[in-house]
């Protein structure tokens, strides 16, 4: 991939996700300025595009950014099939990076430089948060009726530090370990999954998907 729309789409995780606390990502839903804040804060990681190309990059960036969640916002706001509106969303802004990293100009020779740690910090970037925003809209049917038990958040970091792993195993061409990280996961849940069937497949998509997604994102990010 394009080390200019590498960059690009660590902007956009930075101010999509890492800057969209659940406080404005609920209140998008209900009132139109929270859109508005969301915009604000989703600016602030292209600011330096304004040093290395200018104002026009920047501006179509933001304001198409803008102009999609306003277009959003009716079904948002009603429920309205939140896993289609979330993927419709994050592919008209993916595709708004694309076009615009085709005339983004930066300094060859940083790109150069450091383009190996910029592809792994934006790898990082995107198997964390991204991945879990994605799994709950996507998947939260899946979720058990009845309540987990364990520590609240615990649950979420393990899926952090299981996609880092992962990730990390990749990076360094390690992939005949990734299925010890999953014994011992299935091993660590294995009262629950002998216990419960809805937790047993709950526990098998949210698996494989963390998987699925550190394997995608790695041939996107790398090998593409």
């Amino acid at each position: 991939m394009n080390i200019v729309l590498v960059i690009l789409l660590g902007m956009h995780v930075i101010g999509d996700f890492y800057l969209q606390p659940d406080a404005i990502a609920g209140q998008k839903r209900t009132r139109y300025s929270g859109i508005l804040l969301h915009a604000l804060l989703y600016a602030i990681p292209f600011l330096p595009l304004l040093l290395v190309s200018g104002w026009f990059p920047f501006a179509l960036l933001v304001g198409s950014h803008l102009l999609v969640d306003t277009l959003k916002f009716p079904f948002a706001s009603k429920a309205y099939k939140p896993e289609w509106v979330f993927a419709v969303d994050q592919g008209l802004h993916v595709a708004m990076l694309v076009w615009v990293s085709r005339f983004v100009t930066m300094e060859v020779a940083v790109v150069d430089t450091y383009g190996g740690h910029i592809r792994i910090a934006v790898y990082a970037l995107m198997i964390l948060k991204p991945v879990s925003v994605m799994f709950q809209v996507l998947f939260s049917r899946f979720r058990p009726a009845l309540p987990l038990s364990g520590i609240e958040g615990a649950g979420k970091t393990i899926g952090y530090l299981e996609r880092l792993v992962l990730a990390i195993l990749l990076v360094i061409n390690q992939v005949a370990a990734i299925g010890w990280v999953i014994v011992a996961k299935a091993f660590a849940r294995s009262r629950q999954l002998s216990e419960s069937a809805e937790f047993c497949e709950y526990f098998l998509v949210g698996t494989l998907v963390s998987v699925l997604s550190v394997i995608v994102l790695h041939q996107v990010l790398f090998v593409v």
